[in-house]
């Protein structure tokens, strides 16, 4: 046969416990991506600045090689 009505009762609730578990642990999940994202974005714009200005170098030390130091 099947389980008792209190028994399923109790599983019922058991599962809505490990529901509300799980939905509490999915949304500190979210939060924490949702911050290391904005590092990311953070770290790429850094990242972009940097390249801007090793290029901006670059092109100066082959106009100081080009043209000799002043």
């Amino acid at each position: 046969m099947g389980m008792g009505v209190k028994s399923i009762l109790d599983e019922i609730r058991r599962l809505k416990r490990e529901n509300a578990q799980l939905i509490k642990e999915k949304k500190e999940l979210q939060k924490m991506r949702d911050e290391l994202y904005a590092m990311m974005v953070e770290i790429e714009e850094q990242i972009q600045r940097n390249n801007a200005r090793i290029n901006k170098l670059i092109q100066e030390a082959k106009e100081v090689k080009r043209f000799g130091a002043l």
